[in-house]
């Protein structure tokens, strides 16, 4: 553990996953100097070996050998899962390593354990691990477990049970044993070898398949990796003897009880778990409940005890969307539906106090909240919304069922364009433009034209600069200044000309109407250009630039109001770097727009591109020009 960091790990996975990688790639992926690079060679040296592996870093190329084929062959899982769990989130959480084997070593401790005991372990100083040290009582705090600091004694925490098991069940979804050799609890580490795991994964799938409960795989390996740390926890002597009253409401379904009765007791009969009282076999239910995916059922369970919750959530959600994206989903029989699923297992969680818990994505599957600033945003938007219901703060990872939901829903939308006018034109035929009409109109997306004319030679000449976007024609006229598209041989290339036309869309005149480039040293220097828009206090910028997250370093503020007159997008270098989530940001993105149904989609995909895209925007800062923006966005929207 000595000085490696979160980082070093996933960076090995990620050496073993693409096999063979460029070194200036690698160094580009992680933001590293050529000092950190350095540093990461030899600390990768030093934990490459408990891979199964020897890394070999060459002046152009890293590649590995297996050194151990049975351990690679037996962990290459867990390397994969942990680097896909990580890879979007360890630039902005170097020292969560550090955190959850600070936040495990507390919650296994049954005495009083001191910050120079920790420091000692870890082979750093008390002063290095004091930021972490907070950060980790913070993640406790927020399962409801008490840290104590307690004079000449040190550190002590106390919760309830249920809440320490499912804190344990995050920490080791970061710690993973697999993949960072550590000593642990044996029983843990008993039931994370890959013999007795697969076991425990072949009794519940086994299970789940015989009583037709269905759930999804990331949901499947909560469960299972609750089970292990349930069974440490009894063999420790730390158990659940009773369960509150308002916790079984939900639990009536003799299905849920049996299927979670039959998983606990083939369990104790194989692998010696155990013993399980009613009380212990009821928290398994409750996360079977929780991750059970027959909405129906689930809803049938649910609506006998929050039917009236239900309702008033789903209203407010309705509420804010139709209010600040002018979304109607009332129409959408499957929205409607899966709107409320979403709802049901929110209370849920709100009644089992999961809901406030920091989730983790055990499954290590991409959130598109993590790379499109807008659902972000939504997020955002709905976190506030929701805590103004339910009194108390929502980590905003609960949310991210709810926020994908409305991310599907519009990328079902439809966005404004203005569809092309478009004439056919021949020199020598009267009748080829008739019938080349008939094979466009049957062969090209009839999305990207609004008018298809067949004109003779001369009326072309007349009409065409007024009337027409794009000819269609035999010949190349010199004095017509609409694009022209030569037809000779068109009808062997249909395919050509319909990702001619889908490529010269006009997609900014009906969405953005200006974009504006400022680098600036406070975001207050824009202000007077913001206030032409519409009317802000710098108070209000300066709260909203402090808000804003960061994406891939660039701060991404969005300003949505229905008051807004041209909707515009500000984009600059920012002169002095400023830190946000821990990432050096050097460039800003302001959208200042009046969303609705007609330009999400749009908004959506732009800011990502702006975001992930360093080329477009570093082009786009030096010549902020609409037809950019359109040309980058005719290239990625089908």
């Amino acid at each position: 553990m000595d000085n490696i960091y979160l980082r070093n790990y996933i960076e090995v996975c990620y050496i073993i996953i693409n096999e063979n990688v460029q070194v200036q790639k690698f160094i580009s992926y992680f933001y590293l100097s050529n000092y950190e690079y350095n540093l990461d060679v030899e600390r990768i040296h030093e934990i490459d070996s408990s891979f199964g592996i020897r890394i070999h870093f060459q002046t152009d190329t890293i590649h590995y050998d297996i050194l151990d084929e049975e351990l690679f062959r037996v962990k290459y899982c867990h390397y994969r899962a942990f680097y896909y769990r990580h890879r979007y989130t360890f630039h902005t959480q170097s020292g969560a390593l550090l955190e959850a084997y600070i936040g495990r070593r507390c919650l296994w401790s049954s005495d009083f354990i001191k910050v120079n005991d920790i420091a000692n372990d870890l082979c750093y100083s008390r002063s290095n691990i004091r930021n972490s040290m907070k950060t980790a009582r913070e993640f406790l705090q927020a399962f409801d477990i008490r840290v104590d600091n307690v004079p000449y004694y040190g550190l002590a925490t106390s919760g309830n049970e249920f809440n320490i098991r499912r804190c344990l069940l995050s920490l080791y979804s970061i710690f993973d044993i697999n993949v960072m050799p550590i000593e642990d609890n044996y029983h843990m580490m008993r039931g994370y070898k890959a013999e007795v795991y697969d076991e425990i994964v072949m009794i519940v799938s086994r299970k789940i398949s015989s009583y037709c409960f269905p759930i999804v795989n990331v949901e499947k390996r909560r469960i299972v990796n609750y089970l292990i740390v349930q069974n440490a926890r009894i063999k420790s002597g730390y158990n659940i003897d009773v369960i509150p009253q308002i916790y079984t409401m939900d639990l009536k379904s003799n299905q849920i009880l049996n299927l979670a009765d039959s998983i606990t007791k083939e369990l104790q009969e194989n692998l010696e778990y155990g013993p399980y009282s009613e009380a212990e076999i009821q928290t398994v239910a409750i996360l079977l409940l929780i991750a059970y995916t027959n909405v129906k059922d689930v809803l049938k369970i649910t609506e006998k005890n929050y039917d009236k919750e239900i309702t008033i959530i789903r209203n407010e959600f309705l509420r804010y969307t139709k209010k600040s994206l002018h979304l109607d989903f009332k129409k959408d029989i499957d929205f409607m539906t899966y709107l409320d699923y979403t709802i049901c297992i929110l209370l849920l969680k709100h009644n089992y106090h999961i809901l406030k818990n920091e989730a983790t994505d055990l499954g290590g599957g991409f959130s598109l909240t993590n790379e499109y600033p807008l659902l972000g945003k939504i997020r955002q938007d709905i976190s506030g919304m929701l805590e103004n219901y339910f009194k108390y703060a929502i980590p905003l990872a609960q949310l991210d069922d709810l926020t994908l939901l409305v991310s599907y829903f519009i990328s079902t939308l439809d966005f404004t364009y203005k569809k092309l006018k478009i004439a056919i034109i021949s020199r020598s035929s009267l009748f080829e433009p008739v019938f080349l009409k008939k094979v466009i109109e049957k062969n090209v997306n009839p999305n990207y034209y609004q008018k298809l004319d067949c004109l003779l030679y001369n009326e072309a000449l007349e009409e065409m600069n007024i009337e027409y976007d794009l000819v269609i024609s035999d010949t190349v006229p010199q004095r017509f200044e609409a694009r022209v598209y030569p037809y000779n041989g068109l009808k062997y290339q249909l395919n050509s000309l319909n990702d001619y036309i889908r490529t010269n869309r006009d997609l900014c005149s009906c969405t953005l109407n200006q974009v504006i480039s400022k680098s600036i040293n406070d975001i207050s220097e824009i202000l007077d250009i913001v206030n032409t828009i519409f009317s802000v206090s710098k108070q209000f910028l300066n709260e909203v630039f402090e808000s804003a997250n960061q994406y891939n370093r660039n701060i991404v503020l969005i300003m949505n109001d229905k008051s807004v007159n041209k909707n515009t997008l500000i984009i600059g270098d920012l002169k002095k770097k400023i830190v946000r989530d821990g990432m050096k940001c050097s460039s800003y993105i302001l959208l200042i727009a009046n969303l609705d149904s007609t330009n999400l989609s749009f908004f959506n995909i732009l800011l990502h591109e702006l975001a992930y895209d360093y080329a477009f925007l570093e082009r786009l800062i030096r010549y902020p020009e609409l037809c950019l923006i359109n040309d980058q966005m005719n290239a990625v929207i089908v």
